[in-house]
């Protein structure tokens, strides 16, 4: 995988429900690597980066030039806020599904569609996509609590 500063979608490596996160690669790797250390990005080639449960992840940090992670995080807030919104069910082609019935969707109805696809898909009790939701909401808590200094 290279060291792109390009969004791409890439797929949630993980034992439940399939995923898929939009993000630079350091970025979709970080923000996978905080929803669990186990799971790991997937590109389009079948490459996966990350599950770094058993070790690895300073040598990637070190390897991607990062030496600290907050700060890396906080400089970078945006693009972690993005990246865990970008978070659906699905793999690859189940995204470019949604991206398709999201364009014949009214703006204000894509978090409805969403929210109900969310549930009719999800068979696991681990909700990765949940859990990518409150990560995106705490940043913007974050985010909003630096602007207010």
């Amino acid at each position: 995988m290279t060291n792109s500063t390009e969004k791409k979608v890439f797929e949630i490596a993980n034992p439940s429900d399939a995923y898929t996160i939009v993000g630079e690669y350091k970025v979709a790797v970080l923000a996978v690597t905080f929803l669990s250390e186990a799971y790991g990005v997937t590109d389009k080639e079948g490459k996966t980066t990350g599950m770094f449960a058993f070790g690895g992840l300073d040598e990637w940090m070190k390897a991607n030039e990062i030496t600290d992670i907050g700060q890396y995080v906080n400089s970078n807030r945006q693009a972690f806020i993005e990246a865990f919104d970008s978070v659906l069910i699905g793999g690859f082609a189940d995204r470019v599904e949604i991206e398709a019935a999201l364009a014949l969707i009214p703006k204000e109805k894509h978090e409805e569609f969403l929210v109900k696809r969310h549930d009719r898909k999800r068979s696991s009790i681990n909700d990765i996509g949940k859990k990518a939701k409150i990560y995106a909401e705490r940043l913007r808590k974050a985010e909003l609590k630096e602007q207010q200094k």
